[in-house]
């Protein structure tokens, strides 16, 4: 069978080309408009590029400190502290030399992105296992893990499929997992609970770490340090915190109490 050499008056070989041009505009066209768009934000944003990495520092305190109790869970603290203040859903922890503060958000009330989607939005799992791939959504720690580690790198321009829409959806919520983290970006792991660090006590006034239990419930803490860079708050204060993290004795008593 014989090529034709026209189809409608243009050339074959021109009319393939714009053919093949349509097809993908027609399939990919809105994802291709999506990974440009989050280059160009990438290109802004340098935060986006940035990953996890595990911390080096696994010093642990021993100065002598206090056990605080609050939301059923108590944690460690090299410092003496005044009494907590509540506010809201978070408690707020204060050395006495008033260099220091510890914010813990309710742990009741952090359902993570994953629980928030099911629970509190009614997504089904199998549509956001469709968006985000089934190993993302298996837990909240493996959402903000993936989360965490995608970068603009991963995105294509050469038939972006479904695995490029869900880098460039996730690029887009990144900046949410990377606040603080401008002087680091740090992952974590103990005998009974993973997480990220953002931030690097040495480098920065305020340190988020976000906590995950055995169970995936979610905890956030925030450090931070008033006098900084003449504060005293170190990697080893934090990792002495994340060392004894764990569920309160049933207590009437709450108040913290000087080791």
């Amino acid at each position: 069978m014989a090529i034709p050499k026209k189809i409608c008056g243009i050339p074959f070989p021109l009319a393939v080309a714009a053919a093949l041009v349509l097809a993908y505009v027609w399939i990919y066209g809105r994802a291709t408009f999506l990974v440009w768009r989050m280059k160009k934000e990438a290109a802004e944003n340098p935060m986006l590029a940035m990953v996890p990495v595990p911390l080096s520092d696994h010093s642990i305190s021993t100065a002598p400190g206090t056990t605080v109790a609050e939301f059923g869970y108590q944690f460690e603290v090299p410092w003496k502290m005044n009494e907590p203040k509540r506010e809201n859903s978070l408690a707020i922890f204060e050395s006495q030399s008033g260099e220091e503060i510890v914010i813990f958000w309710d742990p009741a009330k952090k359902q993570g992105f994953v629980r928030t989607m099911k629970d509190s939005l009614g997504i089904p799992i199998k549509d956001m296992a469709q968006l985000y791939g089934a190993q993302t959504i298996q837990s909240s720690y493996d959402f903000d893990r993936a989360l965490l580690n995608t970068t603009p790198s991963q995105l294509t321009y050469i038939l972006p499929g479904k695995k490029v829409v869900r880098t460039a959806v996730l690029l887009m919520l990144k900046p949410l997992g990377t606040l603080d983290a401008q002087t680091g970006l740090y992952s974590f792991e103990t005998d009974h609970l993973r997480g990220f660090q953002n931030g690097d006590p040495k480098k920065t006034k305020t340190v988020m770490v976000e906590v995950f239990d055995a169970q995936d419930h979610e905890f956030q803490f925030a450090f931070g340090n008033r006098s900084y860079p003449k504060g005293d708050l170190t990697q080893a204060d934090i990792n002495r915190f994340l060392q004894t993290l764990r569920p309160a004795p049933a207590s009437p008593d709450s108040k913290p109490t000087a080791n």
